[in-house]
């Protein structure tokens, strides 16, 4: 017993006689002299006592008393006092109560004589101490079942399952405390049996890093793929060797890493593709820039009016699939980081299509292809952003131009399904495999094109722009193909919308436009031949074109000169053409001027960071010529 408890202690005491408490008490005195004592004469003194929330560690009292007896005060002390141990110290009892008091749980029993008033103190410290014992033993097992809970909570939330393997017997135990390995069943089995789950190509691997970890020359770290039931899934096991309790034994746990090397196979599978999309965007960046630089040896000096013709026809529509191979790379990764903003309006899908069919139909017919389209009498009108409508529809052909071999035939066919404009691009080409329906719209993923396809490789981005911006209208797309060589269809469905009011004519808007003047045009960008080739364009357009070469410059030639259009680049040293839109229009005289914008810069952010600076028109580079000249003659009225 230690002086600390001595000090701590709490005794009541019961005896309705003063003179043996104060004998009894004496007692204590001597030898636990810090105790505190709380002496019961009556009943209503105990009552009090129990009722103000009182505790002890011991208490002590005598058998017969005036108000009740010392059985009847141990069975309310263990009713209201759980735990507390009690001694009984009486004259009046007899060798029955002694031994029926035990029974129940009577801590001791003295009696009570002369001889033995000094037991009193050395029996209540021995149940203070037994108690104390009693209560660090309930505290230590409910410590470890709380350690043991948590222990399972965590190896069931990680996956892990207790192991071990008994190095003499050569029998191996599975815990079965995760349910995530091993079903959470506890199993034993021999080594080799436990072994023969194993994936065959792991087998002999895991087998000689077991056997060296039970030699004692290794740490034991392995992962592998079991197959239970035929399912495939990746285990890491690790164990040490423990000596302990008289026999040598490997412990472990094993954890279920399944979802992880699935995730490492994708990120492999994910810089796979990325490297290829990297080499194939040189390629094919490469591919329009070639024969750009070999025909501009073509215009030299006094060369001949065909080679002119020929070096432009080439220059135009290499630059245009150049910039078609940018439009997709902005588009995928605005798809992605959903920065699209559609332009909605009610649409006739039938004109959509015809549009898209007449801008291909030069490619289709270079390719040897015959295309085909078939269209209902009645409009089918949707609400959706014209532009991205036809960019699907440019997409999904391109598409079947590039893997339908040289004289192959599309078809492009509109219809509709209950609510819906239903959307089919039919193809006799090299055909889809059947695991590859769902990936070809998966971004950077290539199909290859084949042999004697009319555009073999690609960036594998299009179909991945066609689903997203499918899916924005709230339609959806469905590639099908019955296989290699038996051609492809791709299915979109977009939901109807009702036919729109009639609008107002624009006759006389038109004929009005057609009788303007040819209007004078101030060029500005910071690359002089940027800078001189769009002056040059327009002004064999019948334009009087002014240019500049930065930002600063073209400020004063419009103070000077003031150009009913300004065609402004927009990172130019000195002043920005944002810059400068937003001087034109605090000018007196610029609220009339047409401002266009010619950058590199076309995300919609941009689009509208250059709207609010006053731009009237965005064009992004490469600029195509003929939206350039309808930019600059759709001016603003002054």
């Amino acid at each position: 017993m230690t002086d600390a408890m001595d000090e701590v202690l709490r005794i009541l005491l019961v005896d309705d006689n003063p003179d043996d408490r104060a004998l009894a008490l004496r007692e204590i005195r001597k030898v636990l002299p810090a105790a505190v004592v709380d002496e019961v004469g009556d009943g209503e003194r105990l009552d009090a006592l129990i009722a103000s929330g009182a505790d002890w560690d011991v208490a002590v009292t005598d058998y017969l008393l005036r108000w009740s007896t010392g059985l009847e005060v141990f069975d309310r002390l263990r009713r209201e006092r759980p735990g507390l141990p009690v001694i009984m110290f009486t004259a009046s009892g007899s060798e029955e109560i002694a031994v029926a008091a035990l029974k129940q749980g009577l801590d001791d029993y003295i009696t009570k004589t002369a001889k033995h008033y000094g037991r009193i103190p050395y029996a209540v410290r021995a149940c203070a101490e037994r108690r104390r014992r009693r209560r660090e033993a309930e505290a230590a097992s409910a410590a470890l079942r709380q350690h043991k809970a948590m222990l399972q909570l965590a190896m069931e939330a990680a996956a892990l399952e207790a192991w071990e393997h008994d190095l003499e017997t050569g029998s191996t135990v599975l815990h079965g405390r995760s349910e995530q390995v091993f079903d959470g069943i506890r199993r034993e089995m021999g080594l080799e049996r436990l072994l023969g789950y194993l994936h065959p190509e792991d087998h002999d691997r895991v087998r000689a890093q077991f056997l060296a970890a039970a030699a004692g020359v290794a740490r034991f770290d392995a992962e592998f793929r079991v197959l239970p039931q035929g399912r495939e899934r990746w285990l890491r096991a690790t164990a040490i060797v423990d000596a302990g309790e008289g026999r040598r034994r490997l412990v472990g746990v094993i954890e279920d890493i399944t979802r992880r090397k699935r995730q490492e196979q994708q990120l492999r599978e994910a810089d796979r593709q990325k490297d290829q999309f990297i080499a194939t965007l040189a390629h094919e960046l490469r591919n329009p820039l070639a024969p750009i630089r070999y025909v501009a040896h073509l215009l030299q000096p006094g060369a001949p009016e065909s080679s002119v013709v020929r070096a432009r026809e080439v220059i135009e529509r290499q630059s245009a699939l150049m910039g078609r191979l940018l439009d997709d790379l902005l588009d995928v990764s605005r798809i992605t980081l959903n920065r699209i903003e559609l332009r909605r309006e009610r649409l006739d899908l039938r004109e959509v299509l015809g549009r898209a069919v007449e801008d291909i139909r030069p490619l289709a017919d270079a390719s040897g292809h015959a295309l085909s389209l078939a269209q209902p009498a009645a409009a089918l009108w949707v609400d959706g952003d014209e532009v991205r409508l036809h960019e699907i529809v440019d997409n999904l052909l391109h598409n079947a131009i590039k893997f339908t071999p040289r004289g192959g035939r599309l078809s492009l066919a509109l219809g509709h399904e209950g609510g819906d404009a239903v959307l089919c691009v039919l193809d006799n080409g090299v055909g889809i495999v059947p695991d590859m329906l769902e990936r070809v719209f998966e971004p950077f993923v290539q199909v290859s094109a084949g042999p004697g396809a009319a555009s073999p490789g690609g960036l594998g981005i299009g179909l991945a722009v066609v689903k997203r911006l499918v899916a924005l209208h709230g339609g959806e797309i469905e590639a099908r193909s019955a296989g290699l060589g038996q051609g492809a269809e791709f299915v979109v469905r977009l939901p109807l919308s009702e036919a729109p009011a009639a609008a107002p004519s624009a006759t006389g808007e038109v004929a009005a436009e057609a009788s303007w003047r040819k209007p004078r045009v101030l060029v500005a960008d910071d690359q002089p031949d940027a800078a001189e080739s769009l002056a040059l364009v327009l002004e064999l357009q019948g334009h009087a074109v002014l240019t500049a070469f930065d930002g600063l410059q073209a400020q004063r030639v419009a103070e000077r000169e003031r150009p009913e259009v300004m065609v402004l680049d927009i990172g130019m040293p000195g002043l920005g053409g944002d810059e400068l839109a937003r001087w034109v229009r605090s000018q007196p005289w610029g609220a009339g001027v047409h401002l266009v914008a010619v950058t590199g810069w076309g995300r919609d952010e941009d689009r509208r960071r250059l709207r609010e600076a006053g731009f009237d028109a965005h064009l992004v580079k490469p600029v195509d010529v003929d939206e350039l000249l309808q930019a600059v003659e759709r001016r603003r009225r002054s």
